[in-house]
Parts: structure tokens; C-alpha cells; sequence
């Protein structure tokens, strides 16, 4: 069962071009949450690294 437009729906009744549509966008949606999690992750990491460098700047550098 998915929602589509406030209605239940049985994705196995679907044949034809509406299985394909709906198939593609499950992949579409299934890529777009991994490039989200990625996303997420390189924000850390990015965060983790920066915190890093203000800790280990050379001596008489501005450590804001």
C-alpha cells in the first residue's frame, strides 16, 4: 500500500507505465534519502575537522 494525493493505493494493482512511474520513484526516493545521509555525514565530519584545526593552529594565530 502507498499514499498518493491523500489515497490509499495497492501498488500491486498497478501495471503498465504506472508501475514503471511508480518504481522509479522509489529509486528516485531511495537515492535522494542516501545523498541526505551523505550530506549529513560530511556535515560532521566537516564540523569534527574544523574543531580540529581551531585546536592545532601554529602558536600567535587567531583562534576564534
Amino acid at each position: 500500500m502507498f499514499t498518493f494525493e491523500k489515497k490509499e493505493y495497492d501498488e500491486k494493482k498497478l501495471e503498465g507505465k504506472g508501475k514503471v512511474a511508480f518504481d522509479n520513484i522509489t529509486i528516485i526516493q531511495k537515492t535522494k534519502d542516501d545523498l541526505l545521509h551523505k550530506l549529513e555525514q560530511q556535515r560532521i565530519l566537516e564540523a569534527h575537522y574544523t574543531e580540529i584545526l581551531k585546536t592545532n593552529l601554529p602558536n600567535g594565530e587567531d583562534k576564534k
